[in-house]
């Protein structure tokens, strides 16, 4: 709190955040940034080499593994579990569900094949109280996929202008019927976006170089109206 109360502008990656810092230092500069993604590598293929059905679900911070063991266990479709936490391979290695797998230690590479290749990205964190899952939200977005997410701040901002959204949102996300309503949703397709509101179209409009670029051209632009004195 002293460290927000003694900065002169303050950037965030969440909508919710910036409201409630907007609550407690009304006077200050607040901006929201999209989360750098690389999206000239995180772009689809059209190369699937896949012969098997799975659902991705990639990170290494607060995810909920219980609810992914449970929403594999009732939908009987693989997810392959990609993180470099030991503690997340440790945890599967004890057998919670013959329909998880876990990936660790991946390159880059391998890591965009996984996203080119899922049916959907699931994306189980506990992010009620800041944007965790971000990177994992933005990299699916980027590759195209059907993103299926905690619905607090790992996607808080991120909508078009006409109130768009192309992905799916779980508001309660330790709740397996919850998600397993969103996963039935994304494959009944009900996510059919128009014309320049594909996902990939919100990566690119929220998340590319030019756009951090100029978003932090913003930021310092406000950092500089403010004097010299930190």
């Amino acid at each position: 709190r002293e460290l927000l109360f003694n900065s002169r502008v303050l950037a965030t990656y969440s909508r919710e955040s910036e409201a409630y810092l907007r609550g407690l230092f009304p006077k200050k500069p607040i901006v929201w940034l999209g989360h750098f993604t690389d999206t000239e590598f995180f772009r689809p293929g059209g190369n699937r080499k896949s012969s098997e059905r799975f659902l991705l679900c990639a990170g290494d911070h607060k995810r909920h593994e219980d609810v992914i063991v449970k929403v594999a266990n009732a939908l009987q479709i693989l997810i392959i579990r990609v993180s470099a936490d030991p503690r997340v391979e440790k945890y599967h290695a004890a057998g919670p569900s013959q329909w998880v797998k876990v990936r660790s230690s991946i390159t880059f590479e391998h890591l965009r094949l996984l996203y080119d290749n899922a049916e959907a990205v699931l994306n189980v964190v506990d992010d009620s109280l800041w944007p965790v899952g971000i990177t994992t939200f933005c990299e699916a977005l980027a590759m195209d996929k059907v993103v299926i997410t905690s619905g607090k701040h790992s996607c808080s901002g991120y909508v078009f202008e006409d109130g768009s959204r192309p992905y799916f949102r779980v508001e309660r996300s330790r709740d397996v019927d919850c998600w397993l309503a969103a996963i039935r949703s994304a494959q009944r397709n009900e996510g059919c976006w128009t014309s320049g509101r594909s996902p990939r179209d919100m990566a690119v409009r929220f998340c590319s170089f030019d756009v951090a670029v100029e978003n932090w051209k913003g930021v310092i632009r406000l950092l500089n109206e403010g004097g010299q004195n930190a």
